[in-house]
């Protein structure tokens, strides 16, 4: 069985990944806040400065932490690193493809478990105009691997 190439990416916080991030959560926090206020029979313009407080405290508070990203993803060959903010060494584990839109993936990074701590899970955002030079290889990782795990867990995509 042949394996994926190594692929090697050095991770920065995606621009328009945070604002996404941020303008949704700032929806769906102003929407539900809107409708309470005015629910209450708040006056329509208290509702709405509710509404503005609630989504700006919550895109604020998600900005800042949308920053903090890791800083390198790694496929040796055999296994998967991820190289975390606050972090001295890489950490081990598996990587999940959750949404592939061609030029756009979401992954979610889980580490194996260690004495250090337990297995926190990293989600990164990767966009093909940021990773181009490595986009092939990464693509191929993430469905040569996959298929890989699938097959020896006996799920799908298994011939019988």
């Amino acid at each position: 069985m042949r394996t994926a190439p190594a692929v090697h990416l050095s991770l920065e916080a995606d621009t328009s990944w945070r604002v996404g991030l941020c303008l949704l959560s700032a929806a769906a926090v102003a929407t539900p806040l809107m409708w309470l206020t005015l629910w209450l029979q708040a006056p329509p313009l208290a509702a709405l400065g509710a509404a503005a407080a609630g989504a700006l405290l919550v895109a604020g508070s998600l900005w800042r932490r949308s920053g903090v990203a890791a800083r390198a993803l790694a496929w040796d060959g055999a296994q998967w690193w991820l190289l975390a903010r606050g972090e001295s060494a890489p950490r081990a584990g598996r990587v999940q493809l959750m949404i592939d839109l061609g030029a756009w993936l979401l992954l979610r990074f889980r580490a194996v478990p260690s004495v250090r701590g337990g297995a926190r899970g990293h989600w990164l955002a990767l966009s093909q105009a940021r990773h181009r030079p490595h986009w092939h290889a990464l693509r191929c990782a993430l469905y040569v691997h996959g298929a890989a795990t699938n097959a020896a867990a006996g799920g799908p995509g298994q011939d019988t």
